[in-house]
């Protein structure tokens, strides 16, 4: 009887053992859900969003939830939703989508995208891709696309694209540029700053960067005299807007919303378990890039673009 009662025991503990593995992988399974909260909104910015979404499901090993926010959405519904779920990392997508995370900074890891963000307005436990496009693959496909380019100019207010600026002065050495800074505080220097370099430019020797700054540039007033003075001084303009393509900048490099959801996903995805802990508040310049170029500024200013070249390119201006 005793051989029994201890045999019964073994088995029991065995079970147990067995049950509690199985309780917590089931558990484990659970708390890797990925919250990815957004603002609902009309075209075309709905399809930006839902194209950021399909990256993000398609490419996420983990279970996906979604929690559209539309206008007067209940955060009570959403933390029930995100605690019974066992949410293990929190994608925000949009301004909408990264005020709705308030309540669990620091406490669940919250990864930003969609959205033009810097490194010095980063917040506790968040990190994210910003929508600027990488400094070194802007300066890279100038180089490509206008070999006699030996000085690029930017203008750029601190607070928004100092960051940028870092990280092209870290890139224009091994590309064998020259990168000039401008640091403005207010539209009218940064229009005198452009005035001026346009008065010393060379030919196809100088370009200027246009950054996604609103003290740098403004679409109404200093976006048409520069692209005027660049026009008639055989200036390359490049950024990352296809509208400033459309109007006569030479190239763009612009969001491919899809790839950037993936890529999303793989940085939400590296955060989760013990990795939460050692979250770092990491913003990084967008990779995920789809091209602009405008035909008629690229004849005018000598450089020849074959049709091979354009399927390069997934906007091409004036359009065929």
């Amino acid at each position: 009887m005793a051989r029994f009662i201890a045999a019964q025991f073994i088995v029991t503990l065995v079970l147990t053992n067995i049950l509690g593995l199985v309780s917590h992988a089931a558990y484990a399974a659970q708390s890797s859900t990925i919250a990815v909260i957004y603002p609902e909104l009309v075209e075309p910015y709905r399809g930006v969003i839902s194209s950021i979404i399909d990256g993000i499901q398609e490419q996420a090993k983990e279970p996906v939830k979604l929690f559209p926010l539309g206008n007067g959405h209940d955060i009570s519904q959403l933390a029930e939703s995100i605690s019974r779920d066992h949410t293990a990392v929190i994608i925000a997508l949009g301004k909408t989508g990264l005020g709705a995370t308030e309540r669990w900074r620091g406490k669940i890891p919250i990864i930003v995208g969609a959205l033009l963000l810097t490194p010095d307005n980063n917040e506790e436990g968040v990190a994210g891709i910003s929508l600027a496009a990488d400094p070194e693959l802007l300066l890279a496909r100038l180089k490509q696309l206008a070999p006699s380019v030996k000085r690029v100019h930017v203008v750029y207010s601190p607070e928004n694209s100092e960051w940028l600026v870092s990280l092209a002065r870290a890139s224009v050495r091994k590309l064998n540029l020259k990168l000039y800074s401008y640091k403005s505080n207010d539209i009218k220097s940064s229009a005198l700053f452009y005035r001026d370099i346009l008065e010393h430019s060379q030919p196809g020797e100088d370009a200027v960067w246009l950054l996604p700054d609103p003290v740098a540039i403004d679409g109404r007033i200093t976006l048409p005299l520069l692209l005027r003075g660049a026009w008639n001084n055989d200036v390359l303009l490049f950024s990352s807007s296809p509208v400033q393509v459309k109007r006569g900048a030479l190239f763009a490099l612009f969001p491919d919303n899809r790839k950037m959801g993936g890529s999303l996903a793989t940085m939400a995805e590296s955060y989760i378990g013990d990795n939460a802990a050692h979250m770092k508040n990491n913003i990084v310049p967008l990779k995920d890039l789809q091209a602009a170029i405008n035909v008629r500024t690229a004849e005018h200013i000598g450089l020849s673009i074959s049709n091979e070249e354009r399927n390069n390119y997934e906007l091409v201006f004036p359009a065929p």
